[in-house]
């Protein structure tokens, strides 16, 4: 059998899945479902992002996003707006009830970090921070690079479909 070299990714999905379960519970009582509070508090940090760049920054697929945006935009968190570059183009913009629960989510997360950094240094919160950093951008190369490669796999097919 062949045996896991590493239990890093383990460790860090358990530690996120951890995290996101106990803010859940917290969210719950703002009206907020499952994941949602990533979207809500990039929109609040990104006012009139698009909702490719906020896929970006959550990474996940469009449609997520979409389904995520479309069930704030129900809570009066988000407002669309026409982008004035690109009148095809829709912007999204929290809502003032939006940025008045972002210091609560905020809030929230600064606990969280105090809970899973207790009992380490400055250097070694920067020095972890630095290596996950590190660990995001190889896995976002990748990320990239496989989509290129589908993107070019549906042009292939789709040139194909068409002789």
């Amino acid at each position: 059998m062949a045996a896991l070299s590493s239990t890093i990714l383990r460790d860090v999905g358990a530690i996120a899945r951890t995290v996101q379960s106990l803010s859940d519970i917290g969210y719950r009582a703002l009206g907020l479902q499952k994941g949602q509070s990533v979207f809500l508090t990039r929109l609040c940090e990104n006012p009139g992002i698009n909702l490719n760049r906020l896929s970006e920054l959550v990474r996940v697929d469009k449609t997520t996003t979409t389904k995520a945006v479309q069930k704030l935009e129900a809570l009066g968190y988000v407002e669309r707006r026409v982008d004035g570059a690109d009148g095809r183009s829709r912007l999204l913009k929290p809502t003032r009830k939006a940025l008045r629960k972002y210091g609560l989510l905020v809030a929230d997360e600064n606990a969280h970090l105090e809970r899973c950094l207790g009992g380490f240094s400055p250097g070694e919160i920067r020095h972890a921070s630095e290596l996950l950093g590190r660990i995001r951008d190889n896995l976002d190369r990748q990320r990239k690079a496989a989509g290129a490669a589908g993107a070019a796999g549906a042009a292939a097919k789709a040139g194909g479909a068409a002789s």
